[in-house]
């Protein structure tokens, strides 16, 4: 029971913690993999610096552009004063409550019943919030949801997130390279005619 129950400050030294791990040991993951597929494609160790240069890509890419990636993919879109104001007003009282820099705030054109917060510090986060969200939720119910996304940014889950999704997805694209390969040398191969 003592381990369920940790305080905030022991939450957000386990959260810095495994971002340095995944900000370190999926770039690792990478170069080995496009060192395997040298090695496997008769490149011998050409891979090795290939994936150094598209690990080190990628961490700077995730590092500078990977919560504009997230909020890209989602289709959200910066919410305006004029037509989201509650929405701005509740995130700024959360934000005070919580003691955190004001957020960039979006909204996502979607009636589903969702939110999430990015970035990869406090001074640099965005929260986002679903149409549906906004519309079907009351202002209570709508501090309830941001007030939860501000304890994402305060405990830095954002960064551990980032890093997560990033890697993962870039990993995942890297894995198929030899899939995607094979099929196109198949497709390539001279076929031999039957008469």
């Amino acid at each position: 029971m003592s381990d369920y129950r940790r305080d905030f400050a022991a939450e957000i030294r386990s959260n810095k913690r495994k971002s340095v791990i995944l900000f370190i040991g999926l770039p690792l993951l990478l170069m080995a993999l496009c060192w395997v597929i040298g090695r496997t494609y008769d490149y011998g160790d050409f891979g090795l610096p290939v994936g150094f240069i598209v690990a080190v890509s990628v961490m700077l890419i995730t590092y500078f552009l990977g919560d504009d990636i997230i909020l890209g993919f989602t289709g959200a879109r910066e919410a305006t004063w004029e037509s989201d104001q509650v929405l701005f007003n509740v995130v700024d009282e959360m934000r005070i409550a919580a003691g955190l820099p004001m957020p960039r705030v979006y909204v996502i054109d979607s009636f589903a019943l969702n939110a999430f917060a990015t970035g990869w510090s406090p001074d640099n986060a965005a929260v986002a919030v679903t149409r549906g969200l906004i519309e079907k939720l009351d202002r209570d119910e709508l501090q309830g949801v941001i007030a939860h996304e501000m304890g994402h940014v305060a405990n830095l889950d954002i960064r551990y997130a980032l890093s997560l999704n990033d890697g993962r997805s870039n990993c995942t694209h890297r894995g198929r390279l030899p899939q995607n390969t094979l099929v196109r040398q198949r497709q390539n191969r001279p076929r031999i005619q039957q008469r």
